[in-house]
C-alpha cells in the first residue's frame, strides 16, 4: 500500500516538476495544439499564398470593396488603419505613396499589405520567442500580437480561436 501511494506522489510530482519547466520556457505555445502539416516549422514557409488565399476567403469572402463597419477593417485581407501605419512605418515608401481608404480596396495591394502585415508580426513574434506555428501567427493576426503573447494561444477568446479554425479549413 504504502508503495502504492509514493509511487502515485512520485509521478504527480514528476508531471508538475515537467508542467514547471514547460511554464517557465513559455507555456502557452508549449500546448498549442498542431496541425499534422504545420509543426514548429519557420513561418517565411508559412506565409505563402494558400495561407492569404484561405485569410482572403475568410476576412472578406474574396470581396475587394469588404468593410467592416465595428472594426473598420477594409479590402481583401481586412487590414485596418492601425495596420496600415505599421505598414508605412516598416516598409517606407512602399506604403508610404499609397491611400489608406482608396488604395486597400486594390486587390494587389491588399494581397500585398496582407502578406506584408504577416511577416511584420512574424518578424514580431520571433523577437520575443513565441514558436512561428499557423496557430500563433493567426492567432495574432485577428487577435493582435501583444493579446497573444500576454495569454497565448490557449487564452484567445471562442472568436479568435473560431477565425483559426475557419482560415485552417481553408488551407
Amino acid at each position: 500500500m504504502r508503495n502504492k501511494i509514493f509511487k502515485k506522489v512520485f509521478s504527480l510530482n514528476a508531471a508538475l516538476t515537467i508542467l514547471w519547466i514547460a511554464l517557465c520556457a513559455g507555456a502557452p505555445f508549449a500546448f498549442v495544439k498542431q496541425s499534422p502539416a504545420s509543426p514548429f516549422v519557420d513561418a517565411t514557409t508559412l506565409i505563402n499564398d494558400r495561407l492569404l488565399d484561405a485569410i482572403i476567403k475568410v476576412e472578406s469572402s474574396d470581396n475587394p470593396c469588404a468593410f467592416n463597419r465595428r472594426t473598420k477593417a477594409r479590402g481583401l485581407t481586412q487590414i485596418r488603419a492601425i495596420a496600415w501605419l505599421d505598414l508605412k512605418r516598416h516598409y517606407g515608401d512602399k506604403y508610404g505613396k499609397l491611400c489608406y481608404r482608396k488604395d486597400i480596396y486594390n486587390p494587389a495591394v491588399a494581397r500585398e499589405a496582407g502578406k506584408d502585415y504577416l511577416r511584420i508580426l512574424e518578424k514580431y513574434l520571433k523577437t520575443k520567442g513565441i514558436p512561428l506555428t499557423y496557430h500563433n501567427l493567426l492567432t495574432a493576426y485577428v487577435w493582435g500580437p501583444d493579446n497573444l503573447i500576454k495569454y497565448g494561444f490557449r487564452g484567445a477568446p471562442r472568436s479568435g480561436k473560431a477565425y483559426v479554425a475557419k482560415v485552417m479549413n481553408h488551407l
